[in-house]
């Protein structure tokens, strides 16, 4: 045995140890890094060491410590040349699993070297010669680097090559090709540890025998984000893919069906080792990928469901039901219950996404869908978005002799195509109805020949809507010579639903009634200027409740003799309620209601006469009133207004003045304002003005008094009012 032992002068900043032995191993021998006797290892040591063991035998390298600081190398290789063929490398770590290092002739070389720092720990085993070949070579649970070296499985995939070849980060590649004539277990390639190796690369073939199909069932899954699990048809891995799973952890079974005899799986991770992997079985069955069913009698309907009452996310359901010639198939849909992106189709024939009759992309419903077919065949399909939802749907199909003309809807929505849906699902912003024509609205003509009462209302369905996209057209005849007059008994609509009427049987001509919205309590009366009238009512996009109810009779009145009592007169034709009048909407077909009213008299005032607001029955004064009066005296007298009452509302102007020329010789001037106290005019002669406008607001109110004529002189006026006006 040699040895070197060479150590430079400590005054100098970087020291450097350099030692070399050769040792000729014939028994056990201790290997350990050259420490101090506090524990720790110099800096910049260089330890070189050559084992040598008899002829025909082995050297086998046990590392049993190793504590080490990064940039620290521990090197074994085989021959007596250092840093050539190389078998281990490690480069720092901490372990208590023994490594194992076997060499391929009888000559074996260790290095260690430190970094410029000073280190606890280092390393210490032994080495030995032995009468075993790297084919005999046993790594048990450890890690085998296929060259002679066993390591921890905690040092495979560490982000370090320990393995000289690479082999512990490099992964692994298995193909295996499987005759499965019977169930046959499909398993991860897993360590003892129950983890699955990094860049792993697993490749199986199954091949059943002819005729027959197989069925991949995978009991367990848990991977990582990377790790990949791939299924397809044939046995050219990575082509007519089947599943594709990148990640994930579940208790329900995933099953794949091949469409020949042969199938593929590969099982692939990234850089990471990890826990889990996957497991299952393969068998052989005699099973299509179709779901074609002869339906006989009743047969149930269902999406696809977990256990768990949960349908899968992704998924995509084909059926396809033939009846027998002369029959036609009713699908009913007895729950549904699916969120946003999932979608129900049903159509007729066999060819998917084509001849739809119904789509439903979402919803939750007690209410039955039926469908029934043209012919005798009829497909369905179920299809769900990237996320796992609670619900799905249930039903069955039957075979029936019926057609569609005889398919009757009962309460529900006829979507005119076969299929009857909820009202609920009527102008719900989806398209059910695959002729849309539970969105596009309805568009109802009649023609009456009124000779007696007749009820007038909107198309409502039971639940006491009316629907979206409503044009709703009649025309009323009653006998020549008589007129018709409508009664408006209850209105509650919308805003954007209207209800139009007007003289004639073109309708939006020759308008006299517009109602947009209500609701209200007086009745509403329309009376026609011949003997035809026409009633339309159109709703917008939104289902609405409510509508509207009364009815029209031939009557023998004129325009002239209409007596609208208190309510509003348009003065063509139309009653309506007075709290319909200056709201902001033209109910008035000519904006009477709204545009306000022009009141001019010209009173001869020889006693005491009455002067007052042009108010309704319920004591308001209308929008837009502009009232004008000229009180007129005998010669040689003047006139004496006096204002008992005043109450007004800002815009709300009350003038007075002399002569007859309005707003000229103004006396007085009331924008608002409510009194107690009398306001008294005199005229300079014996002729007064008054005027009273009011802006676009109804109001409560007014003012009231009486003008009077008097001989009485402004002066004279003055000296009886000193101190009072």
């Amino acid at each position: 045995m040699t040895g070197i032992f060479i150590r430079f002068d400590k005054s100098k900043t970087e020291d450097t140890h350099f030692v070399v032995d050769v040792y000729n191993v014939t028994a056990r021998h201790n290997v350990t890094s050259h420490n101090y006797d506090t524990g720790s290892y110099p800096c910049n040591l260089h330890q070189e060491e050559v084992y040598i063991a008899p002829d025909g035998l082995h050297l086998l390298l046990t590392i049993e410590h190793f504590s080490t600081d990064y940039g620290d190398y521990l090197r074994v290789g085989n021959g007596n040349v250092t840093n050539e063929r190389n078998i281990l490398l490690y480069d720092q770590g901490q372990f208590n699993n023994e490594t194992r290092v076997l060499s391929e002739e009888n000559v074996m070389w260790l290095t260690f070297t430190s970094d410029i720092y000073d280190s606890f720990g280092g390393f210490s085993g032994f080495v030995e010669p032995v009468n075993m070949t790297l084919d005999e070579l046993d790594c048990g649970y450890d890690f085998d680097c296929q060259n002679g070296a066993c390591i921890s499985q905690r040092s495979v995939c560490d982000y370090q090559q320990n393995c000289a070849n690479g082999f512990d980060s490099a992964g692994v590649t298995l193909s295996d090709v499987y005759n499965v004539t019977a169930r046959h277990s499909v398993t991860s390639h897993n360590y003892d540890t129950g983890s699955y190796s990094c860049n792993l690369h697993q490749e199986e073939v199954y091949i059943a025998p002819d005729g027959l199909h197989l069925l991949l069932t995978i009991e367990y899954l848990n991977t990582y984000y990377g790790d990949y699990l791939r299924v397809g048809n044939g046995n050219v891995t990575n082509e007519r893919n089947i599943l594709l799973y990148d990640q994930g952890q579940f208790n329900n079974e995933t099953r794949v069906l091949s469409e020949e005899n042969v199938m593929w799986l590969t099982f692939t991770s990234d850089i990471y080792d990890s826990y889990g992997g996957f497991s299952g079985f393969v068998e052989p069955v005699n099973m299509t990928l179709d779901d074609v069913y002869n339906v006989t009698a009743r047969h149930n309907v269902t999406s696809h469901n977990y256990d768990t009452g949960s349908y899968s996310c992704n998924l995509h359901q084909e059926e396809v039901y033939i009846a027998p010639d002369g029959l036609h198939l009713l699908l009913t849909i007895e729950y549904f219950n699916t969120d946003y992106g999932d979608y129900l189709r049903v159509g007729n024939g066999n060819v998917t996404n084509e001849r739809y009759v119904l789509l439903y992309d979402q919803g939750s419903f007690d209410n039955e869908i039926r469908i029934l077919s043209e012919e005798n065949v009829m497909w369905l399909t179920f299809t769900s978005d990237n996320y796992y939802n609670y619900g799905g749907f249930s039903g069955f199909v039957e075979p029936v002799n019926m057609t569609l003309d005889e398919l009757d809807c009962g309460y529900d929505f006829d979507c005119q195509n076969g299929a009857c849906i909820s009202q609920r699902s009527v102008c719900d912003y989806v398209q059910n109805c695959a002729n849309g024509f539970d969105n596009a609205g309805v568009t109802l003509s009649d023609v009456y020949n009124v000779t007696a009462r007749h009820n007038v209302t909107s198309h409502n369905d039971d639940t006491g809507s009316y629907p979206c996209n409503l044009h709703q057209e009649e025309v009323y005849i009653a006998p020549a010579g008589l007129h018709l007059l409508l009664t408006i008994e209850y209105f509650n609509t919308y805003n954007g639903d209207y209800l139009r009427v007007g003289n004639g049987n073109v309708t939006n001509e020759r308008n006299i009634l517009l109602y947009d919205r209500g609701p209200f309590y007086n009745e509403i009366r329309v009376l026609s200027e011949e003997n035809v009238m026409w009633l339309a009512f159109t709703s917008d996009i939104y289902n609405s409740y409510g509508g509207f109810s009364g009815f029209v009779e031939p009557v023998n009145m004129t325009l002239d003799e209409l007596d609208c009592e208190n309510d509003f007169s348009c003065k063509n034709g139309a009653c309506i309620s007075q709290r319909s009048v200056c709201d902001s909407l033209d109910n008035c077909a000519n904006g009477f209601d709204t545009t306000g009213s022009i009141l001019s008299d010209v009173y001869n005032v020889t006693a005491r006469h009455n002067v007052t607001s042009h108010n309704d029955d319920t004591r308001t004064y209308p929008c837009n009133l502009h009232q004008e009066e000229v009180y007129i005296a005998p010669d040689g007298l003047h006139l004496l207004l006096t204002i008992e009452y005043f109450n007004t509302g800002y815009g709300y102007y009350l003038r007075v003045g002399n002569g007859n020329v309005k707003n000229e010789r103004n006396i007085l001037l009331y924008n608002q304002g409510t009194l107690n106290n009398e306001i008294r005019v005199l005229s300079e002669e014996n002729v007064m003005w008054l005027t009273f406008t009011l802006d676009n607001f109804n109001s409560y109110g007014g003012f009231s008094g009486f003008v009077e004529p008097v001989n009485m002189t402004l002066d004279g006026y003055a000296e009886q009012n000193t101190g009072n006006a």
